[in-house]
């Protein structure tokens, strides 16, 4: 599927400098983004979906202020990771840049989805994000179970990666934009059916195909324009 292919590769194109020796390969050639923004993007999808269904009751309140220290610690040590690699202070590996990753996409989701919560439904739950006691250890005990997963690809994931990994992209970015789009007076707060989510994450996925296009055009900007 050529076509479908290189859509993946746009997608990648938009978001990732798409460095071949920093991409976790498959069985039909690299991933669309390097082994860092998988981490992000799929440590994000998997982290907000476990938070759904961990939550039935949409709570409003972010989780316990420990484990908020804890997640911006998480997305510092990505931070340092890239920063001292690219300065040369340091080697690191996809395997790093993979967890890394991971840690930072899995630390975002219990910091945005009570304030998209908040926003978007009309009655919600006063409770905290991750209130109970075994919710947290379960989300940090999918990080390396998600690194595994990803590292090694088995049969049948690794011919589903790219699509996931792609999937993932849109996911993320469709999060943020819903989030911004449901700020805006006329349309906060007024969801009561799951079918009522239908017009956000649409007009996000919009946004984001924009965002997307934007992001490329960019992107082959600078390649133009960078000294050879």
């Amino acid at each position: 599927m050529p076509l479908v292919q290189e859509f993946y590769r746009w997608v990648g194109f938009a978001v990732c400098h798409q460095l071949p020796e920093r991409t976790i390969l498959v069985q039909s050639g690299p991933l669309p983004i390097c082994a860092r923004d998988t981490g992000i993007y799929i440590g994000f999808a998997v982290s907000y979906l476990s938070l759904v269904l961990m939550h039935r009751d949409r709570p409003t309140e972010m989780p316990p202020k420990w484990f908020i220290v804890l997640c911006g610690l998480f997305v510092t040590i990505m931070a340092l990771d890239g920063l001292t690699s690219y300065a040369g202070l340091r080697p690191t590996t996809n395997d790093i840049r993979l967890l890394t990753g991971l840690l930072a996409g899995f630390s975002l989701p219990p910091l945005i989805r009570p304030i998209l919560t908040y926003q978007i439904w009309k009655t919600s739950s006063r409770r905290h994000e991750l209130s109970e006691p075994w919710q947290i250890p379960l989300l940090l005990a999918l990080v390396p179970v998600s690194f595994v997963t990803v590292k090694y690809h088995p049969w049948p994931l690794d011919p589903l990666l790219p699509t996931i990994v792609t999937g993932t992209v849109f996911f993320a970015f469709g999060a943020v934009n819903t989030l911004m789009l449901s700020m805006i007076p006329p349309v906060e707060r007024r969801a009561t059916r799951m079918w009522h989510l239908v017009p956000y994450w649409a007009a996000g996925t919009v946004l984001t195909l924009v965002e997307l296009a934007l992001a490329a055009q960019l992107h082959a900007f600078a390649l133009s324009a960078a000294p050879r």
